[in-house]
């Protein structure tokens, strides 16, 4: 394709090519960040939908490492989905998995020549429910673990890096060795990292990333609330030995499917396949040491005089009512016990369950 090839050629950069529309479904700091990337680049153009915007208009982004300016992309604000998407030549849905599955049949309606839609959150249950969905010839991507990590300083204006990983896992909901070709092409010329394209979707639903991180934390916080009640905390810097424990034991299970299931290796690396495989005071100094990350604090909320779980936070609703939720699926379909994801989805329901019951 014509497209594929001026993509590769000048990655966005300085090259003569037509311009390239790259649409992005969603504000929030991953919308925040491809803004402030991809918008300067000559010869892409960047256009965001999202849910609360109105007013047609340009804004440009500011990408910091730290307090330093580190790239300023435009980008065009379209608050009609369709007309977002008519003209796009990639698509990502920078929002969770099962926001992303729900909107995937309008987006695939409307599209013209498209020649990537790309899940930014592509773990959990959703997305593949909605395979069906997408019509033969349309190539719908989704990734194992998130490229980026960011956080939005001021809306619409600044955004700042914390984080991006050299590599990463993708897979198609659908599509040919071709077509995976294709996507390593369009994704490499796009972001700044390499993609490893999983043989099957499988491997990014088993995914060691997000979904067994997240709750092995505010699972094994749960469990260690002493008599003043649950606290405020630092969800890395509070990172204990009990949580790497945790995680180390939802690793082994994502193992055991791997193993039972013949997946890749290569695309589903655990803990447990680190050599020396680390002990949980070695995930805990490594998991607690980088202090960018000591602001983001466990999900939590005030209910009158007491604090309480915030389980409409994503690490609730997203990592575990999706992801964790997927993985305990695909186990006993492969005919592997979960013990350690079970009880977290247990506790989980409980707190739903509890806040149903109190409403």
């Amino acid at each position: 394709m014509v497209f594929i090839e001026h993509l590769a050629e000048g990655n966005g950069n300085g090259c003569t090519c037509p311009v390239i529309t790259v649409t992005i479904l969603g504000f929030g700091p991953i919308g925040h960040a491809l803004c402030a990337l991809l918008g300067q680049k000559p010869g892409i153009r960047t256009v965001v939908w999202h849910r609360s915007g109105k007013n047609r208009r340009d804004i440009t982004i500011t990408g910091l490492t730290g307090k330093t300016p580190a790239c300023s992309g435009t980008a065009h604000i379209e608050p009609d989905l369709e007309t977002a998407c008519k003209t796009a030549d990639v698509i990502v849905m920078a929002m969770p998995s099962f926001a992303s599955a729900s909107l995937l049949p309008d987006v695939v309606r409307f599209v013209r020549s498209c020649s990537l839609i790309l899940a930014w959150e592509g773990t959990g249950w959703s997305l593949p429910a909605a395979r069906t969905q997408v019509p033969p010839g349309q190539t719908v991507a989704g990734l194992q673990k998130s490229p980026i990590v960011a956080r939005v300083i001021e809306r619409e204006e600044k955004v700042e890096f914390l984080g991006v990983r050299t590599a990463v896992v993708a897979g198609l909901l659908q599509g040919t060795d071709p077509d995976k070709d294709k996507a390593r092409t369009i994704l490499e010329a796009l972001l700044p990292c390499r993609f490893n394209i999983a043989p099957s979707y499988d491997h990014i639903t088993v995914s060691p990333g997000n979904p067994v991180f997240h709750p092995a934390r505010i699972f094994s916080h749960a469990q260690s609330i002493g008599p003043r009640g649950l606290q405020p905390a630092s969800f890395y810097g509070g990172w204990t030995d009990s949580a790497s424990e945790c995680l180390l034991a939802l690793h082994g299970e994502l193992v055991e499917i791997r193993n039972r299931l013949t997946l890749q290796t290569a695309s589903i690396s655990t803990l447990l396949d680190r050599s020396p495989k680390p002990d949980a005071r070695q995930i805990t100094r490594e998991t607690s040491t980088p202090e960018q990350l000591h602001f983001l604090p466990i999900p939590v909320k005030t209910v009158g005089d007491t604090m309480q779980w915030d389980i409409g936070h994503r690490f609730f609703t997203e990592d575990i009512g999706e992801g964790l939720v997927a993985i305990s699926r695909t186990g006993a379909h492969a005919g592997v016990e979960t013990p350690a994801t079970d009880a977290i989805i247990a506790w989980h329901d409980s707190l739903r369950e509890r806040e149903r019951a109190s409403s």
